[in-house]
């Protein structure tokens, strides 16, 4: 194993105990794609809401975690480690989607 792929894989390692049991089941299994269907699905659902955010603003964003998702699989040779990148990022994705539902309910 490359010293490279320790760092990652330690810091990893750091990030997943200070998650729970639960928390760490949803990451596992998430991927960039799922992180961009979801941008998606909450665009539509602001749209029908005459609420939207623009969330097309991030599409930059999501081309360049593509490539580094994919220098991440060539130079490592594994994309295990990046569902702990694509699951937190959705899940801040909904949880500030929801935050700005709340403020702007009333």
């Amino acid at each position: 194993m490359s010293t490279l792929e320790n760092d990652f894989r330690q810091v990893v390692d750091d990030f997943k105990k200070r998650l729970r049991p639960d928390e760490e089941t949803k990451f596992r299994f998430t991927t960039l794609n799922d992180l961009e269907l979801t941008a998606k699905n909450i665009q539509e659902t602001q749209r029908r809401n005459k609420t939207a955010q623009n969330l097309t603003r991030i599409q930059p964003f999501l081309q360049a975690m593509k490539q580094y998702q994919e220098i991440i699989e060539v130079f490592l040779n594994t994309s295990d480690i990046l569902c702990f990148i694509w699951g937190p990022m959705k899940f801040m994705l909904m949880v500030c989607t929801f935050h700005f539902r709340c403020i702007f309910r009333g």
